[in-house]
């Protein structure tokens, strides 16, 4: 899995070790500037570290809980509140995994139906066409069952 950082501009941005430095003291101004550069953008902020899959318009994503998220800890961020932008953080990730498993769902899903869709095709065409599963290839127990219960086309 690639953040949407990585895709866009082939780096990460690690938010863990800046906060983690951050809340340690561990930064200058320079640094400071940085961080709330990379917080300023789509692309590297806290949201942009996340997997690329996660629907975006313009780098933005569409999901609005984790767009306010994202705008939080830029705020959160340029205003040196670190513990609130790590809390922040957390969320981020938090929405952004019920995303990914939302989607992740919803490509299964799709799979799945796809293929149900083409077995019925091949079956129809199998009916069709005279080359469908006939009783004698059946084995004896399922033969022997009323064709009603077996819940199959019989052709007469």
């Amino acid at each position: 899995m690639k953040t949407y950082c990585e895709v866009k501009t082939y780096q990460t941005v690690d938010w863990n070790v800046i906060l983690q430095r951050a809340i340690a003291g561990e930064y200058d101004e320079d640094d400071l500037y940085q961080w709330s550069r990379f917080a300023a953008s789509w692309v590297t902020c806290a949201c942009g570290n996340q997997c690329d899959k996660i629907p975006r318009d313009g780098g933005e994503p569409r999901d609005s809980m984790l767009f306010k998220l994202g705008t939080q800890f830029y705020t959160y961020v340029s205003g040196e509140n670190w513990l609130v932008a790590t809390a922040t953080l957390r969320l981020i990730e938090a929405r952004s995994s019920k995303l990914l498993a939302e989607i992740e769902a919803k490509e299964k899903a799709e799979i799945l139906l796809s293929l149900k869709e083409k077995a019925d095709a091949d079956d129809k065409k199998a009916v069709e066409s005279g080359d469908g599963m006939r009783d004698a290839a059946l084995p004896e127990r399922v033969r022997s069952v009323p064709a009603a219960s077996q819940n199959v086309l019989v052709r007469s």
